[in-house]
């Protein structure tokens, strides 16, 4: 037996950032690339994944983007948004200058506990990390065909994100799913069973989504 310590299976949360995980995501498609065995390498991400998608495409080679639940806005507007009706309005305050100074780039160690689930000291640098990028200018960059798919019952991203995202690359085609929610399953406009189907993995997946990405795929140019 060697004296080597053992490798844990995923980095610490306080070295995570966005630019790592398009730097992993960039090096598997280069990987699968050199593989014969498979086909076009197509990057699909579903919600933070779909910024890691859009940032990756060009350095892996990819050969199309599928964007999934995927934010069109700034995050910090995003993470307003979502708190603004979930705090009292101490906590809320709280939770604006922690976002206003990590948008600076400045972590702040005076965490509420209520807020430790989103603002842990640990997670900061990669939310700063994440505050810094633009979702729709990244889309817009892309050079290869996309495809963004949006529940209309997604409680977390809106159909407002796939539009600025659309607006951002005019060519990609936008497909807009009806009752599907940010899991990926048709769930109805109701807060109770939203949030129940987010821990339910017997809930199939929205038929129309394997669909949209089939079709999208089938009709890609040839390589």
């Amino acid at each position: 037996g060697g004296g080597a310590a053992p490798t844990a299976p995923t980095p610490d949360e306080r070295n995570l950032s966005i630019e790592a995980y398009v730097a992993d995501a960039a090096a598997w498609g280069k990987m699968l690339k050199t593989d014969p065995r498979l086909g076009r390498l197509i990057l699909l991400g579903h919600s933070e994944g779909a910024l890691v998608a859009a940032l990756a495409a060009e350095q892996a080679g990819a050969a199309a983007v599928i964007s999934v639940a995927g934010t069109g806005r700034l995050v910090d507007q995003v993470l307003r948004e979502q708190l603004q009706y979930r705090l009292p309005p101490p906590l809320l305050q709280r939770s604006e200058q922690l976002i206003d100074s990590l948008k600076a780039g400045h972590t702040d160690d005076n965490v509420p506990p209520a807020l430790d689930v989103v603002f842990r000291p640990s997670v900061q640098p990669y939310l700063i990390s994440l505050l810094r990028q633009d979702p729709a200018a990244a889309f817009g960059k892309l050079q290869v065909p996309a495809l963004i798919i949006q529940g209309r019952n997604d409680i977390q991203v809106g159909v407002g994100d796939a539009e600025l995202l659309h607006a951002a690359k005019p060519d990609a085609e936008l497909a807009l799913i009806d009752g599907m929610n940010h899991v990926l399953r048709i769930v109805p406009n109701d807060i109770g069973r939203q949030l129940a189907s987010y821990k339910d993995p017997q809930l199939p997946l929205a038929s129309e989504l394997s669909t949209r990405i089939l079709r999208f795929i089938g009709a890609l140019p040839a390589a």
